[in-house]
């Protein structure tokens, strides 16, 4: 499809952009976290989860569409790491990214079937709150690990 997007990278036009795209999420999920936690507002932030929600969600099926007609190991093949911690970083991020993406949809699934209110003490809100906080704990994770997959199979 597209050459790689980051210099010197093996990598395919979109395992390049998501590895960028992680890096731009991550404050934007910050940034939303500061507008229901200091700010108390919820308008800004559930606008900004539900757009992250759908970005996230184009990304990864044009992500997976490109892994599907690209594949991966070809390119990756050529890294020092190939044979030794290419893989177990796989299968440790491929963990946090699918736990990741479920977590994301029920958060989201809570959320719109009845937004939860900040003065809220009720079974609703505070499960929200809880796996919303997961939610961001597993996004970073996913990060992190899918940096550490993409340096590993693909830059180094």
């Amino acid at each position: 499809m597209f050459g790689p997007f980051i210099p010197g990278s093996r990598g395919t036009f979109m395992l390049d952009g998501v590895s960028i795209a992680l890096a731009v999420v991550l404050p934007v999920l910050a940034f939303s976290m500061f507008q229901i936690k200091v700010r108390r507002n919820v308008a800004v932030h559930s606008w900004i989860q539900k757009l992250l929600g759908v970005l996230l969600l184009v990304t990864v099926v044009l992500f997976e569409v490109d892994i599907r007609i690209n594949g991966w190991v070809k390119q990756a093949s050529a890294s020092p790491y190939f044979a030794t911690l290419v893989f177990p970083v796989l299968y440790v991020h491929l963990f946090f990214a699918v736990s990741t993406a479920l977590l994301w949809t029920y958060t989201l699934t809570l959320a719109l079937r009845r937004p939860p209110r900040l003065d809220a003490g009720d079974n609703l809100t505070k499960r929200h709150r809880l796996f919303g906080r997961l939610t961001v704990l597993f996004t970073c994770t996913t990060a992190i690990t899918g940096w550490t997959f993409y340096w590993l199979a693909f830059i180094a």
